[in-house]
């Protein structure tokens, strides 16, 4: 099969921050003590789909951590399967660690760490391709003694087993904030904010099933640019928009 090239559309609207869409490639065709908390938003069935809006209602608030630590900065995603899955930074070792369970349809699985360093990992983000694989990028801090200096990292779950950690970025600048979505072919597209050019610039990469690209800089300005937001059209018409602040 063939893909065509990345393209990046701009949209410049009023107000502070930014849009971005990516098109391809395609082939041919707080603080404070804090627990994890879920609501979920469902719907009866119904014989008549113009009366399912009368319908909705919000289940009650479902705790789903229970430890003296924070647990908090959490992410929620679910596949094509109705599974549920959550991420979130947990302080239950000491240090920040990055936690993960999902709902199976049935029940929720107990916590599963993550990441295990003696520094930091927090601020996740996560994602599901149409595979069933799970992508996980969160900011670490386990390269620099200082912890001044962020990484973006990544690991990823197959169906069977979770991905060794893998960083993303190398450059003695901050990297963080770190976002994450999959695409309908199952690339996976990785954007966060970066300190390497003296102010916040917001770059980009992105895996294509074999291989990472290289880092690629969207933004170019005086001014910061961060907390990006990455989402994909799962029907593949509508690329990858990107907004930041």
């Amino acid at each position: 099969t063939t893909s065509r090239p990345e393209l990046w559309r701009t949209s410049n609207g009023r107000g502070v921050g930014g849009l971005k869409s990516i098109d391809g490639p395609k082939p041919a065709y707080p603080p404070a003590r804090s627990a994890v908390l879920l609501a979920v938003l469902v719907s009866g069935l119904l014989a008549r789909p113009a009366v399912v809006f009368g319908q909705i209602e919000w289940e009650p608030d479902q705790r789903l951590t229970n430890d003296p630590a924070d647990s908090d900065g959490t992410s929620v995603t679910s596949d094509l399967n109705g599974n549920v899955h959550v991420v979130w930074q947990d302080r239950r070792n000491g240090n920040l660690e990055i936690y993960y369970k999902n709902w199976n349809g049935i029940e929720w699985t107990p916590d599963l760490r993550l990441t295990d360093d003696p520094s930091w990992s927090f601020d996740p983000d996560v994602t599901s391709d149409p595979s069933g694989n799970i992508h996980v990028v969160w900011v670490d801090l386990r390269n620099d003694p200082t912890l001044e200096h962020g990484e973006i990292y990544y690991k990823r779950w197959n169906g069977s087993t979770w991905s060794v950690d893998q960083r993303l970025t190398n450059n003695g600048a901050n990297s963080d904030m770190a976002a994450v979505a999959s695409d309908r072919y199952g690339n996976v597209h990785v954007v966060w904010s970066d300190e390497r050019d003296g102010n916040s610039e917001i770059y980009y990469k992105r895996w294509n099933g074999a291989s990472w690209t290289s880092d690629q800089r969207l933004t170019n300005n005086a001014y910061d640019s961060w907390s990006p937001s990455v989402a994909c059209d799962p029907a593949g018409n509508g690329g990858c928009p990107l907004t930041w602040s």
